[in-house]
């Protein structure tokens, strides 16, 4: 599993929460060693999506924002039906899928507009 989705899964583990969770019960319910997924919850919390309190976390309170997801999965739905129709630009090398391609290089452009729109 890639870093990526192990992260994935320890933010959905959060959020389905819908209460501050321990680093042992998400462990748990992922089936996964605590140390491999205290490894993770420093990226996590490092980058805003986690806060920790004590020895519990919790998303950050915009992540259940009922409005919030909807707005955004209608926005990936409109993002990613303009990629289906680029077939000719996206060029897939080294055994890479255009789903991966796509994956990436959609992280790469929230990589690169969020820190531009951020206040301080």
């Amino acid at each position: 599993m890639k870093n990526s989705d192990t992260r994935f899964k320890i933010l959905k583990v959060i959020i389905d929460a819908k209460k501050p969770i321990s680093l042992s019960a998400i462990a748990k319910k992922l089936k996964l060693p605590a140390q491999n997924v205290d490894y993770h919850m420093v990226f996590l919390c490092e980058s805003g999506l986690i806060i920790r309190d004590g020895n519990e976390y919790f998303c950050q309170p915009i992540l259940v924002n009922v409005e919030l997801q909807s707005f955004c999965a209608e926005k990936m739905a409109e993002i990613i039906a303009e990629f289906s129709e680029c077939d000719g630009s996206i060029v897939v090398v080294n055994g890479q899928s255009k789903d991966d391609v796509i994956l990436n290089t959609l992280y790469a452009l929230i990589n690169l507009v969020l820190p531009s729109t951020t206040h301080d």
